[in-house]
Formats: structure tokens, C-alpha cells, sequence
């Protein structure tokens, strides 16, 4: 597990066994997190370019539209999450 931190954070294997186990732990289940969702992100990837290659094969007018979406059309998708604080938090409100 030191080796595992160590090498996915570029943490010295000193600065990682200075650390609690339970530090330890949580540090190696986000480096598994983070590799999963690189090889995800890496995935998708590689079939939205199957995808456009193949569209664009067939005739498909855009198929380039299928490796890079509009950005109003990610921006919409991002605002329906709901995870992020819209507006401007630093001005004071009005009242």
C-alpha cells in the first residue's frame, strides 16, 4: 500500500509512512477511484472515436460532433447535476 500511495500521489515513501493507517487506507481507495475513472474517462474515449469514425464511414454530416459536444450542450449537462453553486456568492444580496 506505501509503494501504491507513494507512486499515484508522488508522495515520498517517508511522507507516507509518517501517516496513520487509516490516512494509509483512505489515500489508496482514492488512487483506486481516480485510476478507475481515468481508465473510464480513456474508454468513453476510445468509443465516441469508433463511433464518429464509423458515422463518418456511413455518411453522418457531423461525426465529429461525437468526440467533441457543443459547449452550451456540456454546459447544460453540467448545470442539471446540481453538484455546483451557480450565481455570484460574493455580492451581497439586494434588500
Amino acid at each position: 500500500m506505501v509503494e501504491r500511495v507513494s507512486s499515484h500521489f508522488r508522495y515520498t515513501e517517508e511522507y507516507v509512512i509518517n501517516h496513520t493507517f487509516h490516512w494509509l487506507k483512505r489515500k489508496c481507495e482514492q488512487a483506486n477511484r481516480e485510476q478507475y475513472e481515468h481508465r473510464q474517462m480513456t474508454s468513453e474515449e476510445t468509443m465516441r472515436g469508433v463511433l464518429a469514425a464509423i458515422s463518418g464511414m456511413f455518411g453522418e454530416s457531423h461525426p465529429e460532433k461525437m468526440l467533441l459536444p457543443d459547449y452550451e450542450d456540456n454546459r447544460t449537462q453540467e448545470e442539471d447535476t446540481g453538484d455546483w453553486v451557480t450565481g455570484q456568492w460574493w455580492k451581497p444580496k439586494a434588500g
